[in-house]
């Protein structure tokens, strides 16, 4: 089992908001709520990548947390860099989650 020394933030889901005018407001402007997790990663296997770009995901990175720290969350933050949680499976006591970066 590889050692989990990265550190990842699962954000937790915000519920839509709107600005005084009705329009929605921007999800990096909203408040999120995001817990820290130690983690380990590693690149998306050609065969995983391959079968999720026929269906017009293009994964980059795939994270491995344990199984306890993993609430249902659908992004993380990482380096800087936002994820979406495309595709999670669970492995013993690891959890898996195949991501996509998330493009501004």
């Amino acid at each position: 089992m590889k050692s989990r020394n990265e550190v990842l933030y699962l954000l937790e889901e915000t519920q839509e908001k709107r600005d005084a005018a009705g329009f929605l407001i921007e999800e990096e402007e909203t408040q999120s709520c995001q817990r820290e997790v130690f983690c380990s990663v590693d690149s998306v296997k050609r065969n995983e990548f391959f079968e999720a770009m026929r269906s017009g995901i293009r994964l980059a990175l795939v994270f491995h947390i344990a199984v306890d720290d993993y609430q249902g969350e659908t992004r993380l933050l990482y380096e800087n860099t936002k994820y979406k949680i495309e595709k999670t499976y669970r492995l013993n006591v690891v959890f898996h989650l195949a991501c996509k970066a998330r493009i501004s």
